[in-house]
């Protein structure tokens, strides 16, 4: 519900700012979202009701479709299925399937898009990419924070924040 509260006002932002990078970039962020809850309830087996069910409005059809077939699938098909649906360029099927990797490849999707915007000659698009940029430094910066409040030692911090930013 809360994810879905957020895309929602994600998308009338989006709509009502007419920027479409901005539109893109949230239509990407819940395609990234149904992608993952079609991986997770898969690993769960979740039946078609209650995947579609929780599938955020907004996002790419062809992912919408794959979750009538995700439970007959396996992890591997379905990964597959959503790399050969086009939504995400240059992710592998790999790290769609593997949960612990998904988020990395999902910021990996994003940073790729953020930093095409980046390079548009004009317009808005390169400031809010470079906004977008500076947040996600802020949820590095958090990440660390956050790490050493709970006790865990450099390493560890250094490991989750490298994954984040490969």
């Amino acid at each position: 519900m809360v994810d879905r509260a957020l895309f929602d006002a994600l998308r009338a932002s989006a709509s009502a700012s007419r920027l479409r990078f901005l539109r893109e970039l949230t239509r990407l962020r819940i395609d990234l979202a149904n992608a993952r809850l079609l991986i997770r309830a898969r690993s769960k087996a979740l039946p078609p009701a209650a995947i579609i069910s929780r599938l955020v409005s907004g996002g790419s059809t062809a992912l919408n479709r794959l979750a009538e077939r995700a439970p007959r699938m396996s992890l591997a098909e379905l990964a597959r299925a959503i790399t050969d649906s086009g939504v995400f360029g240059g992710v592998l099927e790999e790290d769609l399937a593997d949960v612990k990797h998904f988020d990395v490849a999902a910021d990996a999707v994003v940073a790729a898009r953020m930093l095409d915007a980046r390079m548009a000659a004009g317009g808005a698009d390169p400031v809010l990419a470079y906004v977008l940029g500076r947040e996600a430094e802020v949820l590095l910066l958090r990440t660390a924070v956050a790490g050493r409040l709970a006790g865990l030692d450099r390493e560890t911090i250094r490991e989750r924040i490298r994954e984040r930013v490969s």
